[in-house]
Formats: C-alpha cells, structure tokens, sequence
C-alpha cells in the first residue's frame, strides 16, 4: 500500500484524525482488500478466507476489525452469525460483546479449530447456560475472559459455569432470575474454594427476581462491583447461603476497591460483618436504597482510609446511617459526601 493511500486510510478510520490512538495497523499482514459481504447478519467462509493473518477481529458494538462501522454505514448489532471463522488460523483476540452473536455449542465447535486463540470476549443467553454443556474444553474456556448475559425473561435459576479465566461479567434485564448457581466445570471440579480466581469486575442490573448474590463469594480477588435497579435483592452475601456455598470461612472483597448500589429498594445487608476492604477507594450509594441503614465497617475497616470516598446522594439516608460504633462513625462520616464524585 503507498504511504499516502495507507495514511488516508487511518486518517478516516480514526474518525478524521480525532481519535488517532483507537488504530494500530500491522505492515505487510496479507489483507489486500475487503472482502465483499451481502448480508451483514451472516458473515460467512468468503468473508474470512482472504484474512488467514488476522489476529484481532474486533466485531464489539459498533466497531469491525479496526474500521468504523459508522463509517460504512454498518452496524454489528445485527450480526447473529460467525460461519467460517475457524478460517482466521492465526486469530489470536475475539471480541463480540454487545452483537447478536451468541456462545452456543456451533460457535464453540468453531472456536475450538481455532488454535493460537487467548481472549474471547462474547454474549451468552441464560437458556443456554441451562440447557447446554458448553464448556468441556478447557483451552477456550480460559480463553473467555469477558461475559455479557442478559435480555432473557423466562429462566429463574442460572447455572454460570467456574470460568478461571474471566475477567469480567456483566448481568442484565434478567427480569425473572431469581438465583445463580456456580457450575463445575471438567478442568474446575472443585467448588469449595474461590474459582472464579481473576474476576475483577461484576456489573449486575435490571434483574428483579434476584434475592441475593452470595456466589460472589467465588470471586476472592473481585476490584470493582457495581448493582442497580434490582427491585428484590436482599441482601449481597447471604450468611445462611455462604455457610452452605463454601466449606472453608472466605472473607469477602479484600481486594476491592469500587463498590456501587443504586436503586435497591429492599437492599437490608452488604454483609452481616464488618470487612477489612484492604483497598477500597470509593462507595456510592445512589438512588433508592431506604433500607440500607449499615454499611460494614468498622473502626480498623479499609487500610488507607483517607484515600476512600463515600459517596451518597441522599442527604436524609446518610443521616440514617447506624455506625458500628464511635470510632467508627468518626473514622468514615467525614469521608461522606452528599455530591457527585464520578
């Protein structure tokens, strides 16, 4: 490709030059055209046959292996099929969180041919997770790393597979979800210690039938969880469920550091103890959460503490807070505050 004909082209897939650090481009990988697709809601074999050098193929909301999707007046939402992908014999990254596309045993069969693959990112529906045994290859299933389950209104009870190599997981419009459930899986036969070993992000939201989220007891080494606009969650971790989850006495959230609650009318417990929070930097507390009335703190809670913002939007629930004692309340109420930090 000439110099002037290669800068063009970045220069109009960065968004005219704004956004001039979204592109790397690798000299001399084999692409010599786009393959011409007729229907976008089914990339098929002549899609990728052209592309046996591709490492990356990043099919994420609206971006295409680096080109704007915007751009070609495209949009990956309406992908729903990868046919041919085990083509791409050096793909290395897989990203499809936020298309169509969905992890079921056809796309697994697929992924499994794809041999040098690490990072799988994609969508799984909580009917598949009930009804089907995807995960039996370990290779891929330490290569999914980010999980996005949602928009199903009629399963109750998930059964979310022990991934140790997710990253993260984002739980939403699971309207009728009343439990989750950790799986074994044939790499991950124990469940009676953490497995979900380098879980650092958990976002769940719109799913009103859940109760409870004690499986995160699974994910000891867990920096960020975010929950909102659940109508029936209790209590985060359970005391009478973790008893039975767990054999051994795990002491929740010791690494995290970001914890959010928004719209959580019948939110009571975060835990029934007060917790070290080794590195918590930031609690909000937004939107309507009236029965939260104690956070679990005490007066030796969170190392560095004047690093640590709590954030409250609502001046008559922060009025309400009762303190675990004395020391407690003089250790963290200055540490509250009433405006919006992020």
């Amino acid at each position: 490709m000439h110099d002037v004909v290669r800068e063009m082209a970045m220069w109009i897939a960065s968004d005219l030059g704004k956004n001039k650090e979204r592109c790397i481009v690798q000299a001399r990988a084999g692409l010599r055209e786009i393959p011409k697709v007729k229907n976008w809601k089914d990339i098929s074999d002549g899609f990728f046959q052209s592309m046996p050098k591709l490492l990356v193929l990043d099919l994420s909301d609206c971006i295409l292996s680096g080109f704007r999707m915007d751009m070609c007046n495209l949009s990956t939402k309406c992908l729903e099929s990868l046919d041919g992908i085990s083509g791409l014999s050096s793909l290395r990254t897989l990203k499809l969180l936020y298309s169509k596309v969905r992890l079921d045993m056809s796309l697994m069969e697929a992924l499994k041919l794809l041999e040098h693959i690490e990072y799988i990112s994609v969508n799984i529906s909580t009917s598949t997770l009930v009804g089907e045994k995807l995960f039996d290859d370990p290779r891929i299933g330490r290569s999914i790393q980010q999980v996005r389950i949602g928009e199903e209104e009629s399963v109750q009870v998930m059964v979310l597979p022990a991934l140790d190599g997710l990253h993260d997981i984002f739980i939403h419009s699971c309207r009728m979800l009343e439990e989750i459930k950790i799986e074994k899986t044939p790499w991950n036969k124990s469940l009676t210690s953490p497995c979900f070993s380098i879980l650092t992000r958990v976002i769940i939201a719109f799913c009103d039938g859940l109760k409870d989220l004690t499986w995160l007891l699974f994910a000891s080494n867990l920096t960020q969880l975010y929950v909102h606009t659940s109508g029936r969650l209790e209590e985060i971790i359970s005391k009478e469920k973790a008893a039975s989850v767990l054999e051994n006495n795990i002491i929740p959230f010791k690494k995290l550091q970001e914890l959010a609650l928004a719209d959580l009318p019948e939110l009571k417990s975060i835990y029934w103890n007060a917790l070290p929070f080794q590195r918590l930097r930031h609690i909000q507390i937004s939107g309507s959460c009236p029965k939260l009335r104690k956070l679990p703190l005490n007066s030796k809670s969170v190392l560095n503490v004047e690093k640590l913002v709590i954030e409250c939007h609502d001046k008559e629930w922060l009025e309400r807070v009762e303190w675990e004692d004395e020391g407690t309340r003089l250790r963290f109420l200055p540490l509250c505050t009433t405006h919006r930090i992020f």
